[in-house]
């Protein structure tokens, strides 16, 4: 494939990505999100994690997620972009 007539249009601000690991108790897990039909649907994720961030004051914003059920854990890996200014 020729790249040749590819022009990118980045423009700041531009981001940083963080992954932050989570490992949480099941039955909080499920408790945090009992009114989702999925809690671990990707949307439920990504509304767990937001809240954590909220209940932090941590101004990422989630992106991609996964989760893995381990017994009575929940591990999340998220994906969370943290914005910066044009330096």
């Amino acid at each position: 494939m020729d790249f040749s007539r590819v022009v990118e249009k980045t423009k700041e601000p531009y981001f940083t990505v963080k992954h932050k690991l989570l490992c949480v108790p099941r039955e909080d897990y499920e408790r945090v999100l009992k009114d989702f039909l999925d809690p671990y649907s990707e949307e439920g994720v990504q509304e767990f994690v937001s809240l954590y961030l909220e209940s932090k004051g941590d101004p990422g914003i989630v992106g991609l997620v996964g989760v893995e059920r381990q017994g009575e854990k929940v591990l999340i890996d998220a994906a969370v972009r943290y914005q910066h200014e044009n330096d």
